[in-house]
């Protein structure tokens, strides 16, 4: 692992702009001592953090990347295990995945709103954080970019970037099979062949994995076996991907990818520490009285009292990916296009009274269709001025149903969402990089960032319809696709200067803004506020209607 700006004082002023000063010093005489002890040369990392291939070492960026060798070194095969190797970064599984860097993450878990931090896999932005735990299966390395990362990322990236790359076909054969097993059943199978197809014309590649671990909690609620809830925080996943990389001419390639994801693993287990202060145990009796906090008795019931609509899922995060990335090199430049498509179904229950009694469970079920589309034209000489512009494009259609089933003695016990959000996001972006000496260096970019994003909400109240007239005073016969329906726009930059003070030490300085987009709260009925890209919120007038995230 390796660390560029570790002694790094950081101030985050109000306007969203973040200043470091940074300098590896005491990272590097600390490895430069261990190298000469041990007569070892420091590996060298190349990356893609600013879109083009650089030495980790020459990034003016708080960067921590894994090649693909050190990810199965350290054990580290999914988003999760990743937290516990980056200083600053924190993923876990909540409700949804919960992905955190520097204290900025995940604030809203619905559709209609967007993360802290953006994940990108082989370029191509993940929208939604319910897929943000997932495996890490013939990867080539992985970076996580620290702090605001607006100006060559773009939207939902202030708190910083977790880039995936995956290995790509190779011109020549090759491949490998590893099998994992350890402690709580687990196994874990991970293969891959590539090599060249129809001559020198292309090369392709296929990769899978499937790994099946036990719960760390027993559920021993009668019938949990026969449901297949008896093991709780499981892991239960199967992964795909194939790649073809077409030669179309001597200066001219195309990639085609497809990945299919299909993780069933079971959400973590609810349990209450204290029962004295929940009324209702008073009644049923929490978890049968269980001592061990690895087991509960919880139902986990997926019928809604009331309703001919269920729970279509316990846990499932399943996704589909295509990209297909256009490279021409034209010279003296080099013009890339990458087009995206992802469909994620998501579905997780929470029996949140914590007991085998049937009392409160809370749900939700999420589905996106996005569609990327981004163009970029960089600079390939060596010369002392490096440049990169680009255009972004998206598109995604989202929905949730989202519900409290409970029993307090209605005929209809339940409060249900039924939550819509479409988005189209627009970018234009530039960033140049100019070598005043061999040391010195200043790096400045631009963005402009628009949002612009359209909702609809259905809620329905113990089998009552609530509009926004009776819940937000708004004027009679508003619905809720009125209200949702706002755009935003902004303007995020970067500029840094930094210096080599010798081949291990660079020190820099630098000020970056983030934006993160808008968005609607599908879960409550409140008078809407508006946000700023400064993180100040001011109260929006009962006539301007729109709800914001």
């Amino acid at each position: 692992m390796h660390h560029v700006g570790v002694n790094e004082m950081s101030v985050l002023k109000n306007s969203g702009i973040r200043l470091a000063v940074a300098g590896a010093l005491a990272l590097a005489s600390l490895q430069a001592a261990r190298a000469q002890e041990t007569g070892a040369a420091l590996e060298e990392i190349i990356v893609t953090a600013e879109k083009r291939e650089s030495s980790v070492q020459n990034i003016p960026i708080s960067i921590a990347a894994f090649s693909g060798e050190e990810l199965a070194k350290s054990g580290i095969d999914g988003t999760a295990a990743l937290a516990n190797y980056t200083p600053g970064l924190t993923v876990q599984k909540e409700v949804i995945g919960k992905v955190v860097i520097r204290g900025v993450g995940t604030e809203n878990y619905t559709v209609g709103s967007d993360p802290g931090v953006a994940i990108h896999k082989d370029g191509v932005y993940i929208a939604r954080s319910s897929v943000a735990i997932f495996d890490f299966f013939d990867t080539s390395r992985v970076e996580v970019l620290r702090g605001p990362q607006g100006t060559l990322y773009g939207r939902n990236a202030t708190g910083g970037v977790i880039n995936i790359i995956s290995n790509e076909p190779t011109s020549e054969f090759e491949g490998y099979a590893k099998i994992e097993a350890g402690n709580y059943s687990k196994f874990r199978f991970e293969a891959a062949a590539s090599g060249p197809i129809a001559g020198d014309l292309a090369e392709g590649r296929i990769s899978a994995v499937y790994a099946q671990r036990a719960g760390f909690t027993k559920n021993l609620y009668p019938g949990a076996r026969a449901r297949d809830v008896y093991q709780l925080d499981n892991q239960d996943l199967f992964g795909l991907r194939g790649q073809l990389n077409f030669h179309l001419s001597d200066n001219v390639d195309l990639l085609l990818q497809g990945e299919w994801l299909r993780d069933d693993s079971l959400p973590p287990a609810f349990k209450y520490f204290d029962t004295s202060k929940a009324y209702w145990f008073n009644l049923f009796g929490p978890d049968k009285d269980l001592k061990d906090l690895r087991q509960v008795s919880q139902g986990f019931e997926t019928a809604i009292p009331g309703s001919s609509r269920t729970v279509p899922s316990v846990g499932k995060a399943d996704q589909d990916a295509y990209l297909a990335r256009l490279t021409w090199d034209l010279g003296t430049m080099k013009f890339t296009s990458l087009t995206g498509y992802r469909d994620i179904d998501f579905s997780w229950i929470n029996d949140g009274d914590g007991f085998d009694t049937f009392f409160v469970t809370y749900f939700q079920t999420d589905n996106s269709k996005q569609f990327t589309q981004e163009f970029q034209l960089a600079s390939t000489t060596d010369s002392k001025l490096e440049w990169l512009v680009g255009a972004y494009y998206l598109n995604e259609e989202a929905k949730t149903f989202t519900g409290i089933p409970f029993i307090i003695g209605s005929p209809n016990d339940f409060i249900l969402w039924d939550g819509k959000s479409n988005t189209d996001a627009y970018a234009v972006y530039g960033q140049a990089t100019y070598a005043f000496t061999d040391k010195l260096r200043v790096t400045a970019g631009v963005r402009y960032n628009k949002d612009e994003k359209k909702g609809d909400l259905v809620y329905n109240l113990f089998g009552g319809l609530l509009e926004p007239d009776v819940t937000l005073g708004a004027p009679p016969g508003t619905k809720w696709s009125d209200i949702l329906n706002k755009d935003w726009d902004a303007m995020t930059g970067k500029l840094s200067l930094d210096y080599h003070f010798n081949d291990d030490i660079l020190g820099y300085i630098s000020a970056s803004r983030g934006y993160k987009s808008g968005g609607f709260n599908l879960l409550a009925a409140r008078r809407p506020t508006t946000r700023n890209t400064s993180g100040r919120t001011r109260r929006a007038s009962r006539r301007s209607l729109p709800m914001d995230a």
